[in-house]
């Protein structure tokens, strides 16, 4: 009895040992332990002095992030990638048919005002993913939007990403799930419009595997962006500057199937989260007339002084994530839930954004930077040109998801077993 009691206290005292471990263990003793359960979010990491080491963060189940210790860029010079985009579910807290056709938000006037503005304005650009939408909406469209849409993609101006059915949850499909739904979109894209896509974006799964990484290899896809990762493992890459690296499989050395990853710097891929580094400067540019963010004023460019005062305010965003990158270039994603379905909410950004524009490019001696709308490809092409540090790999995957540490129930980990047969 003893001895079963025993047992008992060790292997209990184990688990609360481990527990608030957290989820990453080190293999070097210099490095200070980071614990989910740490109640700032803050990344409370040290380095040894000796620049040749690699950081490792071993995860429990023997995957592991290995950070190549490049030197931080130092340059000044900045280019900017401003990509707009509208997130729509093909399911949610509607159906597919009223997200379409019945809701405030109807995905038939985004793309409909999508195209409007892109014919109007010239160094607009857009990407769309969801291609069950572009589906519908295609069948309804006149030959003559067909023929404006066919014309904006040829032109690079409007750039159909991923090309899957629906951007899919990683979590719980079985390949075979993954692979239809990249195979009918695909195909649906070939037929009608004779592209192949060569960029994913997919930024609101709740976690993300090895999965989709490796089957976007197989469909030509070799540049991701993705968002939603553990929280605490976004921190750590950002506090080595590493959000852009090349994700591996484990059983891959020669890094033949490892695609360049770009992971968007805060939870969301809004406007007010993805801008920079303050949610209450970045939710200033949300000037959608459907924006559906809270802020205390919006950018305006009714003249000079205003047009100044948020230029500045925006340089200064776009700066604070470079270091988060360590590149010469960064995306900035300008989007929300069924954004853009207003005529006026593109129209709005073009007139207010590209007055702010002007503006930074025109300083380029104080700012050094230059800030242009663009597409994923845009962004890619540029970082490949100005970059010519190696980037770091990872290998394993963001499972399980985790995006607010002090919540009570902090890991998305009820799917696995709650819905089983979903």
């Amino acid at each position: 009895m003893l001895k079963q009691y025993a047992i008992f206290l060790i292997t209990a005292f184990a688990a609360v040992t481990l527990f608030l471990a957290g989820e990453f263990k080190t293999d070097y003793s210099s490095l200070i332990r980071f614990t989910e359960m740490n109640k700032s979010e803050e990344v409370r990491v040290k380095l040894v002095k000796n620049r040749s080491i690699c950081v490792m963060l071993e995860r429990l189940n023997n995957a592991s992030i290995k950070v190549i210790k490049n030197k931080r860029n130092t340059t000044k010079h900045l280019d900017v990638f401003v990509v707009l985009h509208s997130h729509v579910d093909a399911g949610w807290l509607y159906t597919f048919e009223e997200y379409y056709s019945a809701t405030n938000h109807s995905v038939r006037k985004i793309l409909n005002n999508v195209v409007n503005s892109l014919r109007k304005h010239s160094k607009l650009r857009f990407i769309w993913s969801e291609i069950s939408f572009l589906e519908k909406w295609w069948s309804e469209a006149n030959t003559t939007y067909q023929k404006y849409f066919k014309r904006l993609i040829d032109e690079g101006r409007l750039e159909i990403t991923s090309g899957q059915w629906v951007m899919n949850d990683e979590a719980t499909p079985y390949f075979w799930e993954a692979i239809e739904n990249i195979i009918v979109g695909h195909q649906y894209i070939k037929e009608i419009l004779n592209i192949t896509p060569t960029n994913s974006w997919s930024v609101d799964p709740f976690g993300h595997g090895l999965m989709m990484p490796y089957l976007m290899m197989l469909s030509d896809i070799n540049q991701l962006i993705i968002g939603r990762i553990n929280s605490n493992i976004k921190n750590i890459l950002k506090f080595y500057h590493q959000l852009h690296f090349r994700w591996a499989q484990n059983w891959d050395p020669q890094l033949r199937w490892a695609p360049f990853v770009n992971v968007l710097p805060s939870v969301y891929y809004t406007v007010s989260s993805a801008c920079g580094t303050d949610e209450k400067i970045c939710c200033q540019f949300d000037v959608s007339k459907t924006s559906r963010s809270y802020c205390m004023e919006r950018a305006q460019v009714d003249n000079f002084q205003q047009i100044a005062l948020y230029g500045e305010r925006m340089a200064n965003q776009y700066r604070s994530l470079q270091t988060f990158y360590n590149s010469e270039a960064v995306l900035v994603a300008a989007g929300d839930d069924f954004l853009y379905s207003h005529p006026d909410d593109l129209e709005t950004v073009h007139r207010v954004y590209t007055a702010l524009f002007k503006y930074i490019n025109r300083n380029y001696n104080r700012f050094k930077m230059k800030v242009q709308f663009g597409t994923v490809a845009n962004y890619f092409n540029a970082l490949k040109r100005s970059t010519k540090r190696a980037a770091s790999v990872l290998d394993g995957d963001f499972f399980p998801y985790m995006d607010n540490p002090l919540s009570s129930t902090p890991y998305w980990t009820g799917f696995y077993n709650h819905r089983a047969y979903f």
